[in-house]
């Protein structure tokens, strides 16, 4: 019997409206059945009839759905050719020959998309910031490009377009993880990054933290600006909590908890879905309580006040 190749949409039923769901691809055979994520993922009303519809890239995801199908039939043909057909050995067949045929930023673009529901709106911007850059660059197209003096040379270019250390530190950041997972994966020899140390350094010079009597000078100082003591304020809050910029915006006074004498924040990050759990210090309790009322809250920033 020759197996059928069909994608299917959200087959865990996890999309919605806002919320992308994972196409894959459903082999069928003997009355069993293999599901192969494509790495692409689109919003319910984006998918119709197997195809991807109402987007942007509509013809170039289906372009690459229809590729990954024709690849996994020719995988199928040659395993039964072979004699040794087994359904569970389609999948990394199937992978290890699609690679093979990749350059290195189609490599890492398919990565980054594994990556999307896990991550926040502003890294999946980095990373099409980062492929742009790749594309028009052209230092580091393929496999056979990643090198330590194109790493070296990457930097250049980088500080050339007049990017700062900080910034190009978060460039080289994601280019090693998908050069880390290339070096895994055993498409390359060996990681370049192995060998180049790219400082995250400090271009300016400039001292990055204040001193705990400055700190509480900030802290407490009058501020006739309205706008900007909420700024402050938001700034001071994060200090006492330790949470990203990210997992300050999502603070949701409902999720705490008194336990012991103590407020609990717990909640997930934002970028990574990790569980986190945060006491609330007095004084980070002081700025919510001196808020709205009856309900603590963290201040909002808009432009019009």
């Amino acid at each position: 019997m020759i197996p059928k190749l069909t994608f299917v949409f959200d087959r865990k039923g996890q999309g919605s409206k806002t919320k992308e769901a994972v196409v894959e691809l459903r082999i069928a055979a003997d009355g069993k059945r293999k599901y192969i994520s494509t790495g692409i993922s689109v919003l319910p009303k984006e998918w119709s009839d197997g195809s991807v519809v109402g987007r942007k890239d509509w013809k170039e995801l289906n372009d690459q759905l229809q590729m990954m199908k024709k690849k996994c039939a020719e995988v199928i043909t040659q395993l039964m050719d072979d004699g040794g057909f087994d359904l569970n050995a389609v999948p990394g067949k199937l992978k290890e020959s699609m690679r093979q045929q990749m350059t290195f930023i189609e490599y890492a673009k398919e990565l980054a998309k594994g990556r999307y529901n896990k991550v926040s709106a502003g890294t999946r911007e980095h990373y099409e910031l980062l492929f742009r850059f790749l594309e028009e660059w052209k230092g580091m197209v393929n496999f056979s490009d990643l090198t330590e003096r194109n790493v070296m040379r990457m930097d250049d270019e980088l500080s050339g377009r007049g990017l700062k250390v900080q910034t190009r530190w978060n460039y080289h950041k994601m280019v090693k993880l998908f050069v880390r997972q290339a070096f895994e994966d055993g498409l390359i020899r060996r990681n370049p990054y192995s060998r180049v140390d790219i400082k995250r350094g400090n271009e300016s010079g400039l001292t990055r933290y204040l001193e705990p009597k400055e700190f509480h000078r900030f802290e407490k100082c009058k501020i006739p600006l309205k706008k900007l003591e909420r700024v402050r304020d938001l700034f001071v809050f994060q200090t006492y909590t330790m949470m990203g910029y990210s997992d300050l915006v999502a603070f949701d006074y409902k999720a705490c908890r008194e336990m012991k004498g103590q407020t609990i924040y717990k909640a997930k990050r934002v970028k990574t879905g990790q569980e986190f759990t945060v006491v609330l210090l007095p004084q980070a309790l002081r700025i919510l309580e001196c808020r709205q009322r009856p309900r603590p809250d963290l201040p909002s920033i808009t432009i019009s006040s």
